[in-house]
């Protein structure tokens, strides 16, 4: 359970770090605008239908660990453009 606690600890810390930078690095470096946000809705509803077919928690493993791989590969990108 500690295991855990520290998991989700760096998740959300990863997280808080990268929410205010984020929407200007979609709109700058990737072009993307409100498509972002369409695909969010099928997603959760998804993630939602995961979560109560097959069960708590390897929903939320997977999303722990997609979360984590995608946070690491933020700090490959190289981008030219200030803030």
């Amino acid at each position: 359970m500690r295991t855990l606690g520290f998991a989700s600890f760096f998740n959300d810390l990863g997280s808080d770090m990268i929410y205010p930078v984020w929407p200007l690095f979609l709109t700058t470096a990737v072009g993307a605008n409100m498509a972002v946000g369409l695909c969010a809705l099928p997603a959760s509803l998804i993630a939602g239908i995961l979560w109560d077919q097959i069960g708590i928690f390897i929903p939320f493993y997977f999303s722990l660990i997609l979360t984590s791989l995608s946070t690491i590969l933020l700090l490959f990108v190289k981008e030219t453009c200030q803030v």
